[in-house]
């Protein structure tokens, strides 16, 4: 599970700056999707630890779709009406200063992490730290690989 979320006055009274706002976002680069589908890419997303509940999505959505940052209209999908959202040009922009500003932090606290495995290995025993140690740095390799290929 995700730890609770503990968010600054500017996240709350905006509450898509916040987590699930941004994971949202991120969630519509894969493309438009409805509220179920944004659930499981963010379950995705944050590698099975979490799907939000469709109380917390759904205000969320109408909050970006208020500001602007997304586009919901209804669609057929499956032979259901759905309410399928997309990014505008503005929450491409949106995305963009917030991967930039988050991207830092969660470099800042990787590093922090990797640095607390280092003093846990003294504790624990290094045999079980460098196996999460080198678990991590590989995914960490695998997507940083991806990326570069991407591009």
């Amino acid at each position: 599970m995700v730890p609770e979320q503990h968010e600054s006055k500017s996240e709350r009274e905006s509450p898509h700056r916040g987590l699930l706002g941004f994971l949202v976002l991120v969630s519509l680069v894969e493309g438009d999707a409805h509220g179920y589908e944004v659930m499981r890419r963010i379950e995705r997303i944050t590698g099975g630890l979490w799907r939000p509940a469709p109380g917390s999505l759904y205000p969320v959505i109408d909050s970006l779709e208020k500001e602007g940052l997304i586009e919901c209209m209804v669609r057929e999908v499956r032979g259901k009406a759905r309410r399928v959202c997309r990014l505008t040009d503005d929450g491409w922009s949106m995305l963009v200063d917030l991967l930039e500003k988050k991207v830092v932090a969660y470099i800042s606290i990787l590093d922090h992490m990797l640095k607390a495995l280092g003093k846990a290995a003294s504790v624990l025993g290094i045999e079980r730290t460098e196996a999460i140690y080198s678990r991590s740095v590989g995914e960490l390799r695998n997507v940083c690989n991806r990326y570069c290929r991407e591009r």
